[in-house]
C-alpha cells in the first residue's frame, strides 16, 4: 500500500482507484447543546458527567439487549464498572398516546407549548431519570426546547399527532425514503413530508417504523432503519438526520 490518495491521504493497494468523496463538515449543534459539549457553558460540568441521563429524557425508543451483565462483589452487592451487555442489542418504541391512566413514555410526554405543560414534562423528565439539581432542570427546559426547534423527526410527530382520528391511524417512517436528486447514501437531515405518512390499517413493511396513536405494546426498530440512532441519542443527532 504504497499508493496516496491525493484527496484524502489514505494509502491504497496497487491498481486501487484514487477517492473522490469529500464528506461535509460536521454542523455544529446550536446553543446551548454546543456550549454544554465543549465546556464552556457553566452548567457542562454537570452535564457531562450526567450525559447518558439527560440523553434519556428526550430519546424516543428504549434501549434493551439480550443480557445486561452485572458484577458481583464478594459481599453479593452488585456493581457496575462498565455497562456491559452479551447477545443483541435492540431498541423499541411506544405509542404516541399512553393508555388510560397511564403517563406518557419516552419523548411523548404531550407537545402542548403552554407553561405548566412545559413544567410539568420537565418534571416528568427529570424524576424519571434522577436529576435532582435546579440546574439540571433547567438544562432540560433548555433542551427541550431547542430539540423542538430543530429535531425533523419530533417535528412529524408533533405535526401529525393531532391529525390521528382513532387509534387505528398510525405514522410511518419509510427506512429507504431518500430526497429527489440525492445519492441513497448520502447523510441528509429529513425533511417532513419525503419522510413519512399517516395511514390507516396495516399495510406496511417490516422494517417501517409504525407509530400507533394508541397501544399497549412495544415495536422492535430494525438496526437497519436510517433513523436507528437518531430516534435513541437525539443529543447526538439533534437535527434528526440519518
Amino acid at each position: 500500500m504504497d499508493k496516496e490518495c491525493p484527496h484524502c491521504h489514505a494509502l491504497k493497494f496497487k491498481n486501487e482507484p484514487a477517492g473522490k468523496v469529500q464528506l461535509p463538515e460536521i454542523e455544529t449543534p446550536p446553543e446551548p447543546l454546543n456550549g454544554l459539549l465543549i465546556g464552556t457553558d457553566p452548567d457542562s460540568n454537570v452535564f457531562l458527567k450526567s450525559i447518558r441521563r439527560f440523553n434519556s429524557c428526550f430519546q424516543i425508543t428504549s434501549f434493551g439487549a439480550t443480557e445486561i451483565v452485572r458484577n458481583t462483589n464478594a459481599n453479593g452487592q452488585q456493581f457496575n464498572s462498565t455497562f456491559k451487555i452479551r447477545g443483541q442489542v435492540y431498541h423499541k418504541m411506544g405509542s404516541l398516546l399512553p393508555m388510560s391512566n397511564e403517563p406518557h413514555k419516552f419523548y411523548f410526554m404531550g407537545c402542548e407549548n403552554s407553561g405548566s405543560a412545559l413544567a410539568n414534562r420537565v418534571n416528568a423528565r427529570c424524576d424519571y431519570n434522577n436529576l435532582d439539581s435546579l440546574y439540571s432542570r433547567r438544562m432540560v427546559s433548555e433542551l427541550d426546547a431547542l430539540l423542538n426547534e430543530h429535531n425533523e423527526l419530533l417535528k412529524i410527530f408533533k405535526s401529525h399527532m393531532h391529525q390521528l382520528q382513532s387509534d387505528n391511524h398510525t405514522i410511518v417512517i419509510n427506512p429507504d425514503k431518500t430526497l429527489a436528486g440525492e445519492h441513497i447514501r448520502r447523510f441528509n437531515a429529513p425533511v417532513v413530508d419525503d419522510v413519512a405518512g399517516i395511514m390507516v390499517g396495516d399495510f406496511t413493511a417490516a422494517r417501517e417504523i409504525v407509530i400507533r396513536r394508541r397501544n399497549n405494546n412495544l415495536q422492535f426498530i430494525a438496526d437497519t432503519h436510517r433513523s436507528y440512532d437518531a430516534l435513541q441519542y437525539p443529543l447526538i443527532f439533534w437535527k434528526g438526520q440519518d
